[in-house]
């Protein structure tokens, strides 16, 4: 993100945002964490998923709404 020049990179603890707006386009990256415990008849287990969606936005012009065209 930083080579870009025009990014925005947002975090909390288990979710971070990546944005690039070039234009009337954009690129957005949802990388997401989680912890957690499930249980079990030996106990709880303490489990982990994570995942990255890459999702493609365009607006046909200034003002216009943000429309999905791939990613979801």
């Amino acid at each position: 993100f930083r080579s870009l020049g025009n990014a925005v990179l947002l975090a909390t603890s288990s979710f971070w945002q990546g944005i690039d707006v070039q234009g009337d386009r954009a690129i957005a990256e949802v990388f997401f964490e989680q912890f957690y415990r499930v249980q079990t008849p030996a106990g709880a287990m303490p489990r982990r998923d994570s995942d990255v969606h890459r999702f493609v936005l365009a607006r046909a012009g200034q003002g216009q709404p943000w429309l999905f065209i791939s990613g979801l």
